[in-house]
């Protein structure tokens, strides 16, 4: 009699990875934009999405790159809006394992340059923040890198930049969440976190143009497209109150 087998460690680290999305989704949400209820609209619709529901029912550990990408992003606005060391190696920390998980996400590494482009604190607490998430990358990355190349590997190079959703109505929701969260980057009130997830965007179509798979639907683009979308659609409804009880 056969011995019943369960899923891979890979399925289960895939579906916890899926179950965070939503949670760091709506934390992100919370951190830019300072709305509890748009916080929790944010979660409840990424948990939902197809992309991320696809990406979380794929059986291969290089799926918890995104979460690495959110934690990392997460910590980095928490160490640059209140200069912390701590918080910005380990966002370091936290891209190196999106790194050694996906090796395309190193295309992103540039970003934790960011904080020192933030105008609240003095260039040298900047420099500071900005050297910390450095000096964690490197910590976590670099015993990661030379244990590849004395077994004679190297870091898995497919990407989930570049994987397409196959389901033709995650599309559909991209076309819808791009025009709003065009609005809302554009009318987002800090432009320092607005700039860093259109860097994101950017990097991820450099990234799919490059694989020859430009304009289809990826959890990392559709990331972006939800915090900023959400507050787009925000920003719209507002301002039409807004234009109510003027004309009122």
């Amino acid at each position: 009699m056969a011995l019943a087998t369960g899923p891979p460690a890979s399925a289960f680290a895939g579906a916890a990875g899926g179950a965070l999305v939503p949670v760091l989704l709506a934390a992100l949400s919370a951190r830019l934009f300072r709305r509890r209820g748009l916080a929790i609209a944010t979660g409840a619709v990424a948990a939902v999405l197809p992309s991320f529901v696809w990406a979380a029912s794929e059986p291969r550990p290089e799926r918890l790159g995104l979460v690495f990408l959110l934690v990392s992003g997460f910590l980095l606005l928490v160490a640059t809006d209140r200069p912390s060391s701590n918080f910005a190696v380990l966002s370091g920390a936290a891209l190196a394992l999106a790194v050694a998980t996906q090796a395309s996400a190193s295309i992103l590494v540039p970003f934790l340059a960011a904080p020192l482009f933030d105008r609240r604190y003095p260039r040298r607490v900047n420099a500071h923040v900005a050297g910390s998430a450095v000096l964690g990358l490197f910590l976590v990355l670099g015993p990661v890198l030379a244990h590849a190349a004395l077994a004679g590997r190297r870091l898995d190079s497919r990407s989930f930049l570049s994987q397409a959703d196959p389901a033709p109505y995650a599309l559909a929701a991209t076309v819808i969440l791009g025009p709003l969260a065009a609005i809302g980057i554009a009318r987002a009130d800090r432009r320092g976190g607005a700039w860093f997830c259109a860097g994101i965007l950017a990097a991820t179509m450099l990234v799919q143009a490059a694989s020859g798979r430009f304009g289809t639907p990826t959890p990392t683009g559709d990331a972006v497209f939800l915090l900023y979308g959400a507050f787009g659609a925000v920003s719209l409804v507002t301002r039409a109150r807004d234009l109510e009880t003027e004309a009122a």
